[in-house]
């Protein structure tokens, strides 16, 4: 598939996904239990939206999934602990020690 052919349809999708996601969010706010309410969508563009953001404030550019997949399972942990705390909070908590 070639690479205008590929944009193309990255753009339809986005394009078609728009009007489900046409909200604003505050995400410092949201919690560790609306985290648990989200669907598999939100929640996924929720946490890279956090992790690019804090990325961003260490002056850190880089995407590692890896380390990503590791840190939400520290952030589940501390999630599941207290329901009430910020997705943020937990996050910045759970990752502290690293």
């Amino acid at each position: 598939m070639n690479t205008t052919l590929k944009i193309a349809l990255a753009a339809l999708t986005l394009g078609a996904a728009a009007p489900a996601l046409a909200q604003q969010i505050d995400i410092s706010t949201i919690t560790c239990g609306d985290a648990v309410a989200m669907s598999a969508e939100e929640l996924t563009l929720t946490v890279a939206f956090i992790d690019g953001y804090t990325g961003g404030e260490a002056g850190d550019p880089v995407l590692d999934v890896e380390r990503l997949n590791g840190d939400l399972a520290k952030v589940g942990e501390a999630c599941a602990a207290d329901a009430t705390v910020t997705l943020m909070d937990a996050m910045k908590t759970a990752l502290a020690a690293e």
